[in-house]
């Protein structure tokens, strides 16, 4: 069956399962697919009427444009000894003006809302002076450190106040090592905004069993799935001290002299983040093209 499109050369054939399966000769059909033109090139449809749209469609088209959740990478540069972030600008801040004041965060016009609005991360002070950042989305996107800083402290910490979701590799020292957990929970307490912690695993087959044999696949993935869920006691266990420690610390306050207590009561509480314990997939492997 066929019709001729409106305004057009094209003749769109639909085909009928039915007729399909019961008709014999398919030469017409053959004949009919000959006779498509599929030389010219297909434009993409175009909307010119986007400005004339009303102020609320069109926040709701550049939020819903917005990009997916991103890894952004902190890690080392070898050349300068120093440590930088890798992201390429969103393309919806490069649109117009109207795209940027909706999702761009500006402290002195601020407009929209600023869950979702991109901000700038810098690693250092110096860096903010030169200009160097990479724009973050704090509520959806994730900082991957590379690696582990020297010590817990960090001097530039107060850059990080925002930081939302941050990714590290278990096995960093001397952050994230059995035993050695409360040093990476010090570490995180810098970053008052955490709502998740993810900690990726890699893991290594050493005594790997022949392929084929009974077994060996759910036995691999049960020892996996049981390293992960240590690691992540071991973490939480770390944590649950740390705010234990806290409690001590605001009890013996209470019952020291009235200065010592004002200054307690005036420290926030530290909200623990939720962690995440998972193996390390190629989704965290940041690609050459966002450098």
């Amino acid at each position: 069956m066929e019709f001729q499109a409106s305004n057009t050369n094209l003749r769109i054939i639909t085909l009928d399962p039915m007729f399909v399966s019961t008709y014999s000769d398919p030469g017409p059909l053959l004949a009919d697919l000959a006779t498509l033109d599929l030389s010219g090139d297909v434009k993409p449809p175009t909307f010119h009427l986007f400005g004339s749209l009303s102020p609320e469609l069109r926040t709701k088209i550049w939020r819903l444009a917005a990009p997916k959740p991103a890894v952004i990478e902190r890690s080392p540069n070898n050349t300068t000894m120093s440590y930088g972030l890798r992201r390429r600008v969103p393309a919806l801040l490069h649109v117009c003006r109207e795209s940027r004041a909706e999702l761009l965060y500006e402290s002195k016009d601020r407009r929209g809302s600023r869950d979702e609005q991109y901000e700038m991360l810098y690693l250092s002070r110096g860096l903010q002076a030169q200009g160097h950042g990479v724009y973050m989305n704090y509520r959806n996107d994730t900082l991957f450190m590379y690696r582990g800083p020297s010590q817990s402290i960090m001097p530039d910490a107060a850059n990080f106040a925002n930081l939302q979701n941050l990714a590290m590799e278990w096995g960093l020292r001397p952050c994230w090592v059995q035993n050695h957990c409360h040093e990476g929970v010090r570490l995180i307490r810098q970053f008052p905004q955490l709502k998740t912690l993810t900690l990726l695993v890699s893991f290594k087959i050493y005594n790997e069993l022949p392929l084929g044999e009974s077994g060996s696949k759910h036995r691999e993935q049960t020892q996996k799935r049981r390293a992960l869920r240590e690691i992540k006691s071991w973490v939480v266990g770390a944590m649950d001290q740390a705010r234990e420690s806290d409690e001590n610390a605001r009890g013996a306050a209470n019952d020291a002299s009235a200065s010592t207590s004002a200054r307690m009561s005036q420290e926030p509480v530290w909200n623990p983040p939720e962690v995440r314990v998972v193996p390390k997939t190629k989704y965290w492997s940041v690609p050459s093209w966002a450098a």
